[in-house]
């Protein structure tokens, strides 16, 4: 499997570096458009899209979001078995 840590933000990252991150995917390994919020031990705890992005700036001010503030807190994760 891929190295995709490239695409964990915390909590409080902000939406420029959620910008940032779902806009560089190196070399395009997965879609760009997402990216995974994680807690300390890198357990996804939201995932955060391109819309969620859209829906959050239509409904508050740019300057007020933060991950915990636009991040899907219910995600369908499909977890693959070795």
């Amino acid at each position: 499997m891929k190295n995709i840590e490239w695409l964990f933000v915390n909590r409080t990252t902000s939406l420029e570096e959620i910008l940032k991150k779902q806009n560089d995917a190196p070399d395009r390994q997965l879609p760009a458009g997402i990216v995974l919020v994680v807690d300390k031990h890198n357990s996804i705890i939201g995932t955060i899209t391109d819309g969620d992005v859209r829906r959050s700036l239509i409904r508050d001010k740019a300057e007020n979001h933060i991950a915990e503030t636009i991040m899907n807190d219910d995600p369908i994760l499909f977890y693959i078995k070795d």
